[in-house]
């Protein structure tokens, strides 16, 4: 979920025992925010953010990085790992079909995404991942959150991938592809 419809409905959640959300989130900048998503909901998306981190719940913000959309979001997002037990997670941008994108290939893929990470935080440690992790994790020394990258484009992790996803239209998938 992106988050902006979550709040009212976060206690109940809660009840319910789910500890652990993962948040799309592709820009904190609110004019970015709305060219992506078409949609002025980032306030909505912070509110919620915050209860949940109030809740101390297990969170993951997920962003797909983009050329010339949010590349400008990357090391913002690394902050909010500072202060806050986040773990935000960098996908690499997919190919979808139906798209007026070409993708022959990617600019930011997750080595360029590291470099560039690694040009403001050089002394980020690599984390163990579960055999099934889509991620490669990091920390950065002293923060209470961690990062990761997710290279969805340009390493295949389907022979480890144990996830199920529903889609916007409810429909149970094993893949986004």
């Amino acid at each position: 979920t992106n988050g902006s419809q979550t709040l009212p409905y976060l206690d109940q959640l809660i009840d319910f025992g789910i500890t652990s959300f993962n948040l799309s989130l592709d820009s904190l900048d609110r004019e970015r925010f709305m060219k992506i998503t078409k949609r002025d909901v980032l306030d909505d998306f912070l509110a919620c953010l915050s209860e949940m981190l109030r809740h101390n719940l297990d969170l993951k913000l997920n962003c797909v990085v983009m050329k010339d959309k949010n590349i400008e979001d990357i090391i913002p997002f690394i902050e909010l790992t500072k202060e806050s037990k986040i773990s935000v997670r960098f996908i690499e941008e997919m190919p979808f079909n139906g798209g007026s994108r070409k993708f022959d290939s990617i600019a930011w893929d997750y080595k360029r995404i590291l470099a560039y990470i690694k040009e403001a935080y050089p002394n980020y440690e690599k984390l163990p991942s579960e055999e099934t992790s889509t991620s490669i994790n990091y920390k950065i020394p002293g923060f209470k959150g961690t990062f990761g990258v997710i290279p969805s484009f340009s390493r295949t992790f389907c022979g480890s991938c144990n996830r199920l996803r529903i889609s916007a239209t409810g429909d149970v998938i094993t893949c986004l592809y």
